[in-house]
């Protein structure tokens, strides 16, 4: 039976929820724990997206994607349900505020600061286009402030350069204010052709 939301105790997957982090288009992300209780964060995609065959392809296609990532700037993907309406993604749980939940708390960043979101960011992206895959909802939300650098979370639509897109026809997947102007043109969004990961 699927479920629209899960409460603290709820359990899926063999996690239980503690409590939910926020929410998307392709559905919601909580803090759970695993069996020996280790926090990680899930994300439980919206039912009606768990239930399309194309929104599950998508999710094994991501997975595959990001299981050939590892770099300390990308959340690590480690458990993935997509054979079921209430498909789920897990990562682990990188502690730190978002860049939006940053600014909006410390104000805008100085340029030592920014300097350092700025390369910490262009290696991370850099690492995921060698891996073949375009995050595809790369912004504020998505880039966790940690005394590390900063950490890319929610691959929610993310896609191997190489795979055919799977939507419907039409349908414009990513952030308005953030989407790669390919896909606005109907094309697939790609890394920049020449050399590093900033933005175009």
């Amino acid at each position: 039976m699927e479920r629209i939301g899960l409460s603290p105790g709820a359990e899926i997957g063999g996690y239980t929820i503690l409590a939910p982090l926020g929410s998307g288009g392709m559905g919601t992300v909580y803090r759970a724990v695993d069996g020996g209780g280790t926090p990680v964060a899930l994300k439980l995609l919206h039912p009606h997206i768990g239930a399309d065959p194309s929104s599950r392809e998508r999710l094994r296609r991501e997975v595959l994607a990001l299981q050939r990532l590892r770099h300390p700037g990308v959340a690590a993907v480690l458990d993935a349900e997509a054979d079921s309406t209430e498909a789920f993604l897990v990562t682990e749980l990188v502690p730190g505020a978002d860049l939006a939940e940053h600014v909006r708390q410390r104000g805008p960043l100085d340029a030592a600061a920014l300097h350092r979101l700025a390369d910490g960011l262009r290696d991370a992206l850099g690492a995921v286009h060698a891996a073949g895959v375009v995050h595809r909802d790369l912004k504020p939300s998505n880039v966790l402030v940690t005394p590390d650098g900063p950490v890319l979370i929610d691959f929610g639509i993310a896609q191997s350069v190489d795979e055919t897109r799977v939507t419907s026809t039409g349908f414009v997947v990513g952030p308005p204010g953030y989407l790669a102007p390919e896909l606005v043109d109907g094309a697939e969004p790609t890394p920049p052709p020449t050399g590093g990961a900033g933005p175009r």
